[in-house]
């Protein structure tokens, strides 16, 4: 598992981790799982991986400020941690989170479309005489 938490110290990803490790990503998730319900020797195996996740993270903050190719490091802040991520995704849910209804089919389904009819004397409006 050393393998595991070196590998996260680079801020890889989950699946690249498994990958290195020869284990699927489902078993990972498991032991995520495992881990956040307080169970040996998962606790301990996360507890380091953030350890080491969360002082490259603050290495890689410092040292923008100070560094010409900062951008590098931005983009990898953006995309390995979800707080640095520019776009952030919104979820509409309906009542007590339950899935929003489908539009009814067939009727009015709060659009409004509107035509603008040409007026003779209105220069924006009228259509162009052909000479």
């Amino acid at each position: 598992m050393d393998t595991a938490v070196t590998l996260a110290s680079g801020l890889t990803t989950d699946k690249a981790i498994c990958g290195a490790i020869g284990i699927a990503h489902q078993t990972w998730i498991d032991w995520k799982h495992k881990a956040s319900e307080g169970r040996a020797p998962y606790t301990e195996l996360f507890r380091r991986i953030e350890e080491v996740k969360s002082l490259k993270i603050t290495q890689m903050i410092s040292g923008i400020g100070n560094d010409p190719d900062w951008r590098a490091k931005a983009w990898l802040l953006e995309r390995m941690d979800s707080s640095f991520n520019l776009r952030h995704r919104h979820e509409h849910t309906g009542a007590n989170g339950a899935p929003l209804p489908a539009p009814a089919t067939g009727g009015n389904i709060g659009v409004t479309i509107v035509v603008e009819t040409p007026v003779e004397d209105d220069p924006y409006t009228a259509p162009k005489k052909s000479e």
